[in-house]
């Protein structure tokens, strides 16, 4: 458990320096990558094409690069990023200029965030950047989940509950929510929706977030009482 834990870690430690490094408009070679982290240019091609295949990628002869034109001097506004994703109030007091200065801390990390690593299906990475990009595009999406069924869904958000992701969204009006792990793929459709206010405000709330884990037992009981004469 110990190995798998520390290979996992070397994996989080080498894709957030090769993100950084991307940010910052660097353009990137499997060779000089694969010497840095002391492993094959077949793993670190693997990163670009799989790991990192949400991000719009660009290559060529002289190696990997984003798309635009990001340059050293725009940082990504992080600090947005930790409000959006509920992170912040992990960090007492955050400001932009504490921000600021764990970004500039190269050699020793003044904090560490310490947490379990989440178990995902294979397919989930392509899954959650396909559901945040239809969310954020207000379009319906086809779900091919594990068990082989599938489900059309109007997604409103995707929320983390202790060590799972769960995709709380609507079918035919009715809320839906679906674990992460539980689904095997994703298709976008052109078919827009209305977001829905009460809907949009409930999956925010403390006390449905930490209900997802029975959401589905409590449904189906409810559904059960519901038939019973």
């Amino acid at each position: 458990m110990k190995e798998k834990d520390s290979r996992h870690d070397r994996l989080a430690l080498r894709l957030s320096i090769i993100i950084t490094r991307l940010l910052s408009g660097e353009i990137l070679s499997l060779r000089t990558l694969a010497e840095e982290f002391g492993v094959s240019e077949r793993t670190i091609q693997r990163d670009f094409h799989q790991r990192l295949s949400h991000l719009d990628l660009v290559s060529g002869h002289g190696g990997y690069r984003l798309s635009g034109h990001l340059s050293a001097t725009r940082q990504p506004d992080i600090f947005t990023f930790l409000q959006k994703v509920g992170l912040s109030g992990y960090f007492p007091g955050l400001t932009r200029k504490t921000v600021n200065n764990l970004i500039r801390s190269d050699l020793h990390y003044p904090c560490l965030a310490w947490h379990n690593t989440i178990e995902a299906h294979p397919t989930s990475a392509e899954c959650f950047y396909r559901i945040i990009h239809s969310i954020t595009a207000t379009v319906g999406i086809q779900i091919h989940k594990t068990d082989k069924t599938s489900l059309f869904i109007e997604p409103y958000r995707l929320v983390l509950n202790q060590e799972q992701w769960y995709l709380i969204g609507c079918n035919l009006s009715e809320l839906n929510v679906i674990p992460l792990n539980h689904i095997f793929s994703v298709t976008v459709t052109e078919i827009p929706f209305f977001r829905q206010k009460d809907i949009c405000h409930l999956s925010s709330k403390a006390e449905f977030i930490q209900s997802l884990p029975y959401f589905n037992y409590f449904q189906r009981l409810l559904a059960k009482m519901g038939t019973t004469p």
